[in-house]
């Protein structure tokens, strides 16, 4: 099994999803958690059906900063 775990310090941006979609599709992690995501439950379900994995467990952000997320297939 392999896992990637990054702290992405927010996955707004355009270029940080890009990054995170070449890193799974170079690597092919069985799973991957992005902390410090900086975002909302919703672009986390996004994010799950466009690097295409199957599940996926998330704690949303509280004020400005925070936020975990586990994708696995």
């Amino acid at each position: 099994m392999s896992l990637i775990w990054w702290n992405y310090r927010g996955l707004g941006s355009p270029s940080t999803v890009s990054n995170l979609k070449y890193v799974v599709r170079t690597y092919k992690p069985d799973a991957i958690s992005p902390s410090e995501t900086m975002t909302t439950s919703n672009k986390i379900e996004e994010l799950k059906y466009m690097l295409a994995f199957d599940y996926c467990l998330y704690v949303d952000r509280v004020g400005r900063g925070g936020g975990l997320a586990c994708l696995s297939n």
